[in-house]
């Protein structure tokens, strides 16, 4: 299988792709699967928006590329290099981690400076979109680090893994609060309304009450008074009955 929907699929996520020239053809044969998506850093210079991207197209001295389908720029836009399998992964624990089952991702970073918030964010967002599309369980979005054998061989990336995995389940700040306001939800009665729009009737409806609760309010004042000017000789409990029942109604429908 070949790849080909890679820059759709970030796209579609809200992500700046950029398309390298041939890059739906460009692989060593195709994949078998996309079982894994595997995160490394370069390791390349420490400036420029993506230095990288040359050698991880076309390949080192000894290692011909595509050396990964995709690179993350500093900004944190997205540079499809390949649609087919890619070395990147190289020797690893488990077969499904391999380069035949594996989107590898190049983010342009030295491995010691700090990563940019728009890149790391960008970071999150495509390895989850990717394994959205794919099918990828969050648990193997891996480093480069967890499949590489044997254990110590890469260091890269140098994130907190667990946390980066933990962010892809964490979508709350990729919605802004007007669009949680503007989107399109279904009502109590089957209507299609924004949440704004139910807010403001949630509130109409609060108010109608507090009035209702007031008035109720007014109306056992009013009996309290009435029940401390009976006479003490006795109190005729039907009829007092019918004059809360009648007070009442006549409240309510003011």
């Amino acid at each position: 299988m070949m790849l080909t929907e890679l820059a759709d699929v970030l796209r579609r996520a809200g992500l700046p792709a950029q398309e390298v020239a041939g890059w739906q053809t460009r692989g060593h044969g195709p994949m078998s699967s996309v079982s894994c998506v595997v995160l490394h850093h370069t390791a390349g210079p420490a400036t420029g928006e993506a230095p990288s991207l040359a050698t991880v197209t076309t390949g080192r001295p000894g290692l011909a590329g595509p050396l990964a389908q995709l690179v993350l720029g500093r900004s944190g836009t997205w540079y499809v290099v390949a649609a087919g399998l890619s070395y990147h992964a190289g020797v690893v624990f488990e077969p499904w981690q391999g380069n035949a089952h594996a989107i590898g991702i190049e983010a342009e970073a030295t491995g010691v400076d700090a990563w940019p918030p728009a890149q790391y964010a960008s970071y999150v967002a495509g390895a989850r979109a990717l394994a959205d599309y794919y099918g990828v369980p969050y648990s193997r979005v891996l480093g480069h680090r967890e499949v590489a054998a044997p254990a110590g061989r890469k260091v890269d990336p140098n994130l907190d893994l667990a946390a980066f995995r933990a962010a892809l389940s964490n979508v709350e700040d990729d919605v802004t609060a007007a669009e949680v306001w503007t989107a399109p939800i279904r009502n109590a009665f089957g209507d299609t309304v924004q949440a704004a729009q139910i807010l403001v009737g949630t509130e109409h409806r609060v108010a109608d009450v507090q009035r209702g609760l007031a008035l109720v309010s007014e109306s056992v004042g009013d009996l309290a008074q009435r029940i401390d000017g009976l006479s003490a000789g006795g109190v005729d409990l039907d009829a007092l009955a019918a004059k809360v029942a009648d007070l009442l109604a006549q409240r309510l429908a003011a």
